[in-house]
């Protein structure tokens, strides 16, 4: 259960990295 709920924090931080990667690079192309 506990190593569910690791993986599931895991990756929740590299969507939102990956989330705020792409929307830096929105913001660089469309500025």
């Amino acid at each position: 259960m506990t190593k569910i709920k690791l993986c599931n924090k895991i990756n929740s931080y590299k969507g939102g990295f990956f989330f705020s990667l792409t929307l830096q690079l929105y913001n660089t192309f469309f500025f």
